[in-house]
């Protein structure tokens, strides 16, 4: 006799809102499939129409919104996007130089690395670029000292990358936070020499004193 299994997956999930949606049903939700794909068996997800409504609710509290990637291998980026039928990012190629310039294009930057050893130590220059064009950095803990620096000075956002979670609620704030780039500003004077800030941008933001606003 030929033993015939269904296979289903039904995530109910409450609480007082201190989970991960991401650790708690998107990774498990992988790990499940690849282990499906292993054996050729398939997998049933009842979709939870009311939680997609929550999701749809959030991301449209936030409007005008846009990613970007900028990457040495933009091929290779399109065909990541692609394979995940991500849509909307745009993806662009250029030298250092015209990302410095570009960066001022943008008001939020992510830098993201795993909490080990390695990254607790190193000081990445991406940190520098982003704050020295007025770019408030999203940053994962345990980031040299420079996670730390960003709350303490409130110049971004520090999240938990195994959580995976972006607080809407942060975000909004931070932008409605008219003293922002005046820290970003005088940070970037603390860790760059003064000719390697784009003092027209903070000046258009009338945060450098002594010189728009003396």
């Amino acid at each position: 006799m030929k033993l015939q299994l269904i296979f289903t997956l039904d995530y109910e999930i409450f609480g007082d809102g201190s989970g991960s949606v991401n650790r708690e049903q998107i990774i498990p939700t992988n790990q499940l499939l690849d282990i499906f794909d292993q054996y050729g068996a398939k997998l049933t997800l009842f979709f939870e129409y009311g939680q997609f409504l929550g999701y749809k609710k959030v991301s449209t509290e936030i409007t005008n919104t846009s990613l970007t990637i900028i990457t040495l291998d933009k091929e290779q980026a399109n065909k990541s996007l692609t394979s995940k039928n991500i849509t909307d990012v745009e993806v662009k190629s250029m030298s250092q130089e015209e990302v410095i310039k570009d960066l001022q294009n943008y008001d939020f930057g992510f830098l993201l690395r795993d909490d080990i050893l390695l990254n607790n130590v190193a000081s990445p220059i991406k940190f520098v670029e982003y704050i020295s064009q007025g770019v408030m950095p999203i940053v994962s803990k345990g980031i040299g000292d420079y996670s730390a620096l960003v709350e303490q000075y409130s110049l971004g956002i520090v999240i938990d990358i195994k959580e995976g979670f972006l607080d809407i609620d942060k975000i909004k704030s931070i932008m409605d936070d008219k003293e922002v780039h005046k820290r970003l500003y005088k940070i970037s004077e603390d860790y760059l020499w003064e000719n390697n800030i784009d003092i027209n941008f903070f000046e258009d933001k009338d945060v450098v004193e002594g010189r728009k606003n003396s």
